[in-house]
């Protein structure tokens, strides 16, 4: 629109004229905001309306308390994205439930559908470039199981089992989000430890489970489902579960679990409640197992210092 009003010997390239629109001018542009954390918003529209002098103090306060919550979630990216050399890192997350059949049909949004579940796990930061080599998506149907702990324990002691760890590696690092229902829950933690003792290689004496503060939980499986939402969005008519593990192959090594160990059985018969544990289980951040001749599960609620 410039160039087209501007004389000859006055048009410019466009990357000149993004350089002066966007440093000169600080002008920016986003889509809406969409899955955004419940805490800042809540606290960002506090701030706006704590504008009196009246409020000065609660709106220092509120501020105060923005910048911690939002120091805690890039505490916990920091973490995500570094690794130390006798470390391994490792993220999951559940895609949302794709619909089987996918019809265009507005009768079929009232009727009754299968669901496809898609679990995946990530190897390696969040930096590392993914690839099928160091993704692995689980995928099975409403029909073949569930999508509780019990699904995500097995799939993740499924990933563990069949993975050649390095020599050099004493700890595994785990990135999930904070969901009671699959990932945080005795069941998993349960599951963890029983690998650790009897099934983990010698040099392994560590585990780790790390869970970012809610509403900023963005892992690099989110990556991978953003990719293959992008294709899901584009197909008219999906009516094969063969057709969804078509897209997947695509972004990742497919796995098809053959039913499912009961875990959450096994481990209510050895564990105690969570609310008997020796620390708060709600407000952890980190569960660090340690092996000896036992396993022991610490519990801390920060990212970085150890107090528990």
């Amino acid at each position: 629109m410039y160039n087209n009003k501007a004389a000859i010997n006055l048009r410019v390239k466009y990357n000149f004229f993004h350089n002066i629109f966007t440093k000169d001018y600080n002008i920016s542009f986003k889509t809406p905001a969409t899955d955004a954390c419940s805490k800042c918003i809540q606290l960002s529209e506090s701030i706006k309306r704590a504008t009196t002098d009246r409020n000065k103090t609660l709106k220092d306060k509120l501020l105060t308390e923005l910048g911690f919550h939002k120091r805690r979630a890039k505490t916990f990216f920091n973490l995500l994205k570094t690794q130390k050399v006798d470390e391994y890192t490792m993220s999951f997350d559940c895609q949302k439930n794709l619909l089987l059949p996918k019809l265009p049909d507005q009768a079929a949004y009232y009727s009754r559908q299968c669901y496809m579940f898609n679990f995946t796990i990530c190897v390696g930061t969040s930096k590392d470039i993914q690839c099928k080599e160091n993704t692995f998506i689980y995928c099975w149907t409403e029909i073949d199981g569930f999508k509780g702990s019990n699904e995500i324990s097995y799939c993740v002691h499924h990933q563990l089992c069949n993975t050649v760890f390095p020599t050099n590696v004493h700890t595994i690092r785990i990135f999930a989000d904070g969901c009671g229902g699959q990932n945080k829950n005795q069941t998993m933690l349960g599951m963890l430890s029983k690998w650790l003792k009897d099934e983990a290689p010698m040099q392994i004496n560590t585990v780790k489970v790390i869970f970012p503060v809610p509403g900023h939980s963005y892992i690099p499986p989110d990556r991978v489902f953003g990719r293959i939402e992008k294709v899901v969005r584009r197909r008219e008519v999906i009516v094969d579960p063969d057709e969804y593990i078509c897209i997947f192959e695509n972004y990742g090594t497919v796995v098809r679990p053959q039913g499912f160990f009961d875990w959450k059985k096994s481990v209510c018969e050895v564990l105690k409640p969570p609310a008997n544990w020796h620390f708060k289980f709600a407000p952890t951040k980190r569960f660090i197992l340690h092996k000896n001749k036992t396993v022991s599960i610490q519990g801390e609620t920060t990212y970085i210092t150890d107090i528990g």
